[in-house]
Parts: C-alpha cells; sequence; structure tokens
C-alpha cells in the first residue's frame, strides 16, 4: 500500500468511526427529547426512528448520486459533517422554536386529538430530518473516495460500513450509559456537535493541504487485481435490491420483536433499550468485518443468498429456546446482591442474555449490505450512486419494519408469528437469489407452493410456540430475588 493510500484510508476510517459515535449519540438523545414534546416514549421512539431512517435513506440516495459528479469527495464529505456539527449545536434553539410554533398552531387551529398528534409527529420529524440526511450522504461520498474499480468495492464498502457501526456502539453507550446521566440531554447534544465538527474541519484541512488526497484511492485488498471483477446482469441486480429492501424491513422486524421479547423476559430498565441497541450494532459490525476479511470470496451473489439463509436459520433455531431466557436470566441475576453499586454487573448480564440471542442473527445481516452493494455496483463511475441505492432501499425497508411490525404485526400475529413470518422472508430471499445463481426456473405453481409452505410455517409457529411462550414469559421471573425449581410455567 503506497502511504497516500495508507494516508487517505485511515482519514476515511477515523472520520467515520467519529461520525458513528455522533450518530447515535443524537439518536438516544432525540428520543429523550421527542418524549419529552410528545408525551410518550414508545411514539417517540416511532418518530425518531421514522425521521432518523426516513432521512438517512434520502440523503443515500440524493448524496450518491451526487458523489458521482464530485471531483473532490473528501471536500464534499468534510461540509457534510460541518453541517450537521453546526445543525447540532443549534438543535436546542431550534428545538425550542418548533415547539412554540406548534403550540400556535394548535391554538389556532384547535384541530381534533388525532389531527392534533399528527400535528404533533410532523413537527418532531422536521427537528430531525435534515441532519438524518446530511448523515446519510457521508457513506456514499467516502466509498466513492476510496475506490477506482468495481472489485473493490465489496472491501471497501465493508470496511467503512464496519468502522461506522463500530463507532455507533461507542456512542449508543456513551449517550445510553454515561453523558446524559452526567451532563443532561443540552450537553450530550453538544458533545455530538464537537465530534461531528472536529471530522468535518479535520477532513477538510487534510484535504485542502494535499490535493491529491482529496482525489481517489483505492483500500488494496490482496488478490482483487489478480482476478477479473464479477459480472451481473440487470435482473441479477433487480433481485438482490429487492433482497436487501425486504431484508431491511426484516432487519428491523427482529429488532422491534427482540424488543419486546427481552423487555419480557429480563425486564424493562433505563438502560435495557440501549443494551438491545448496542447488541444489534455489535453484530453488525462483525458481519461487515467478516466481508472485509473474506478476500478470497469469489462468488458474491451467492455469498448473500447463503447470508439470508443463514440469518433465517440462526433466528429459527434460537426461538426453541427463548422460553428459557426468563429462567435463565434469574439464575445468574440471583447470584448478585441487590445493591445501587453491583447494578452495573447487573446489566453486563442483561447485556450477556442480548447477546446470547442476538449476535449470530445481526452478524448475517452484517454481511448483507456489503455484498449486495458489490451486486449492485456495475461500473466505478456510478459507484456513489449505486452504493447510495442499496443503502437508501434497505434503510426504507427498515422504516416499513418498524412501522408495519410494531404498529400491526406484533399487535395482530403476536411474538412467535412475527418471528416465524421473518424466518420465512429470510429464507425466500436466500433460496431466490441462489436459484438465481443456479439458474433454476420457478413457476407460478412452485411460488404459490411456496407462499403456502411459508403460511404453513408461520401458522405452525404460533400454534407450538405461543402457548410455551405465553407461560414463562408473562411469569415476571425477574421481579424475583431467586429463581424458582424450574423454569417451566406452574400448570
Amino acid at each position: 500500500m503506497k502511504h497516500r493510500d495508507r494516508a487517505l484510508f485511515g482519514v476515511a476510517m477515523a472520520c467515520l468511526f467519529v461520525s458513528g459515535v455522533a450518530g447515535l449519540i443524537y439518536e438516544v438523545v432525540w428520543a429523550r427529547y421527542l418524549a419529552l414534546f410528545l408525551g410518550h416514549t414508545s411514539y417517540a421512539v416511532v418518530a425518531v426512528l421514522v425521521a432518523f431512517m426516513g432521512g438517512m435513506a434520502i440523503g443515500n440516495l440524493v448524496f450518491g448520486r451526487l458523489a458521482d459528479r464530485v471531483e473532490r469527495p473528501l471536500i464534499g464529505y468534510a461540509w457534510l459533517e460541518i453541517g450537521i456539527g453546526v445543525y447540532a449545536l443549534l438543535f436546542p434553539f431550534y428545538q425550542g422554536l418548533v415547539h412554540e410554533a406548534y403550540v400556535g398552531v394548535a391554538r389556532a387551529w384547535q384541530p381534533g386529538t388525532a389531527i392534533l398528534f399528527g400535528l404533533k409527529f410532523a413537527f418532531s420529524l422536521s427537528t430531525i430530518l435534515l441532519p438524518a440526511m446530511l448523515m446519510g450522504g457521508t457513506l456514499p461520498l467516502l466509498t466513492k473516495l476510496l475506490t477506482r474499480s468495481v472489485g473493490e468495492v465489496r472491501g471497501n464498502v465493508a470496511a467503512l460500513y464496519f468502522i461506522n457501526s463500530a463507532g455507533a456502539v461507542v456512542g449508543a453507550w456513551l449517550a445510553g450509559f454515561v453523558l446524559i446521566e452526567a451532563v443532561g440531554l443540552e450537553a450530550t447534544v453538544l458533545a455530538g456537535a464537537t465530534l461531528n465538527l472536529a471530522a468535518g474541519l479535520g477532513a477538510y484541512l487534510i484535504a485542502q493541504s494535499a490535493v491529491g488526497l482529496a482525489g481517489r484511492a483505492p483500500i488494496p485488498v490482496a488478490g482483487d487485481e489478480a482476478r477479473p471483477a464479477e459480472v451481473f446482469s440487470p435482473s441479477d441486480l433487480r433481485l438482490v435490491i429487492w433482497g436487501i429492501g425486504l431484508s431491511g424491513f426484516v432487519a428491523m422486524l427482529y429488532q422491534v420483536t427482540w424488543t419486546r421479547l427481552l423487555a419480557l423476559a429480563l425486564g424493562s430498565s433505563t438502560h435495557a433499550f440501549a443494551l438491545m441497541l448496542i447488541t444489534f450494532i455489535a453484530g453488525l459490525t462483525i458481519g461487515s468485518a467478516l466481508i472485509y476479511r473474506w478476500r478470497s470470496l469469489r462468488d458474491t451473489m451467492s455469498a448473500f443468498g447463503w447470508a439470508e439463509l443463514a440469518l433465517a436459520g440462526s433466528v429459527a433455531g434460537s426461538m426453541w429456546f427463548y422460553d428459557a431466557l426468563p429462567y435463565g436470566f434469574v439464575r445468574l441475576a440471583g447470584m448478585l446482591v441487590r445493591r445501587v453499586d453491583v447494578y452495573p454487573v447487573y446489566s453486563v448480564l442483561q447485556g450477556a442474555i442480548c447477546f446470547a440471542v442476538m449476535l449470530v442473527p445481526t452478524i448475517c445481516l452484517g454481511m448483507t449490505l456489503p455484498l449486495a452493494s458489490r451486486v449492485a455496483t456495475a461500473d466505478s463511475g456510478r459507484t456513489g450512486s449505486s452504493v447510495g441505492r442499496v443503502f437508501a432501499v434497505n434503510t426504507l425497508g427498515t422504516v416499513l419494519g418498524a412501522v408495519v411490525s410494531g404498529l400491526w404485526m406484533l399487535p395482530t400475529l403476536g411474538l412467535a408469528r412475527t418471528f416465524a413470518a421473518g424466518v420465512v422472508v429470510n429464507a425466500g430471499i436466500g433460496l431466490a437469489v441462489l436459484g438465481r445463481r443456479r439458474r433454476v426456473v420457478v413457476g407460478p405453481i412452485g411460488l404459490l407452493v411456496g407462499a403456502g409452505a411459508g403460511v404453513l410455517v408461520v401458522g405452525l409457529a404460533g400454534a407450538i410456540l405461543d402457548a410455551r411462550w405465553s407461560g414463562t414469559l408473562t411469569m415476571g421471573l425477574w421481579r424475583i430475588p431467586e429463581a424458582p425449581a424450574t423454569w417451566k410455567p406452574p400448570k
């Protein structure tokens, strides 16, 4: 690796790590701010999720296209980070203005309760949509900065996604466990702004002081130069784009459903959601790192299909042990003395259970985006728009997954059937992709049989697991100081 390439790689990784830390700080803090405004924590989480993910999707798409026309991507990236930092500095003031505007409109209009809540929700979205759009533009710009050939796309996206997710883990921990409690919401936002401004100014100064570094340079991946780039057809691209969108939908379905499951099994605490978020993002981090290190991979599209099947298999296998989680946790927690100074150890136990449940599936999820980005990129001249489109479609899927699973699937289908529906979708994506690579043609009858089998799996999961889960997960074992003799509920 040339010295200039090594320096550019280091700059990109450092900046995106810092950006990831700041991004999750904002997400946690915005949820707290909007809970005060909306008056309900669950509504605040939905508002933050829709605005944050929706804004990221718009940013992925818009700035991904712009990245291919920008001569100096590092300068463009620097201005995005500076813009996010400036907005964060103004956020407490701007949020107050939005609140006053809402009160003025509500008093003048005096709408009904449903419209009033919709109006409040819309004003909430307006407070965080813009910075989320700017955040969505950072990864496509840096991917364009570092990529000269399509053979580098998979490794570059994996490396950047890994480092950004690693920063996000640190940011979730800092906001959830340290900063908010120590210095409050406003100062925590200012801390995030400082990080964005530091990343932006650092990138800008480096680009200005060494014009050559502001151009494009690759991350060398051993063996890429020695083998020809993979070629994918337009139908391959369409299938993978649909697959990554559905995968995003199911990813958020799992996150929402795991959150509900673990709240029943472990209890709800101030830090419970932060622990689940840290675990989820940690798995994504490991998965993207594995793709970056998998330098001998020859068939990217098949790897995408196998990752989806592994995700389906890991969730399906773990579902049979979910009813034992409350008992296992209370057995471990029973070894601790219930004092304030022991609470950090209690939180570590909660985190260990979260990792046991979520780590393997989220590692599989973390592998899918870099793989899909490579399939979607046919021309190095359109790296930014291709990667931006993949991330935008995936992110829009997560928004729909959060809304549909949280507001309809969980209340209507229940935990077991919702999990099973996700497993069926992941398995369907994997089988479709692998069948495509092996030129297997499935007719209408085959599709109907597959759909019927999926419905049957969902129904059987509910019939078999609902009774088991409803007994153990609703016992509230985490409330009692000593574990019962058995994890099975009384008859």
